[in-house]
């Protein structure tokens, strides 16, 4: 009908609705979103490492020597791939595509397909997301490698980070307070 029908000029007329493509954008959002602890997660277990008896050995199996061999194959050709797109790839690109849509975030397509990432922030932190995927990266990181670690000093390196991200948040502000302005 006539809800879906295209604009002729794209400047003038704002979209009002919700099209399928936008369905689909915010689908892999919300699907990449879930899945991003996960992958990073994983992408880390394959450097984590335990040095026992002068020689180190991966957490994941003990039987299989670091960075030797089939270990440093998997290393090269999955574990730093993985790095690249997922744990790196994967922020920057959604950095990307808010930092591209700064000055449209009330148009609705944007909120319908990024709205996850900037909704309830100030308009001048839509990147604030960024900063929560540093700490969910850092904290996952511990978890990790500070298996070899004491407990204690696991739950320092934590406190640390949420006390940098807490700092962070003070200073920056970056939460819309309905009734705020």
């Amino acid at each position: 009908g006539k809800e879906w029908s295209r604009p002729k000029d794209k400047k003038t007329t704002r979209r009002t609705h919700v099209t399928i493509k936008d369905q689909f954008v915010v689908t892999i959002c919300v699907l990449i979103y879930l899945m991003y602890p996960t992958l990073c997660k994983q992408a880390f277990g394959l450097f984590a490492c335990l040095f026992m008896e002068d020689q180190r050995y991966l957490l994941a199996d003990l039987e299989e020597t670091c960075y030797e061999g089939r270990h440093l194959a998997y290393v090269i050709f999955v574990g730093v791939p993985q790095l690249i797109i997922f744990v790196a790839g994967l922020p920057i690109i959604g950095l990307y595509f808010l930092h591209r849509n700064r000055d449209n975030l009330d148009a609705t397509s944007v909120k319908a397909r990024y709205g996850i990432f900037f909704g309830g922030y100030k308009k001048e932190r839509y990147y604030w997301e960024g900063v929560l995927v540093f700490r969910k990266v850092a904290v996952i990181l511990v978890s990790s490698f500070g298996t070899t670690m004491k407990a204690e000093m696991q739950v320092m390196l934590l406190m640390l980070i949420l006390m940098c991200c807490y700092a962070a948040q003070q200073i920056g502000q970056p939460y819309e307070i309905l009734g705020m302005k």
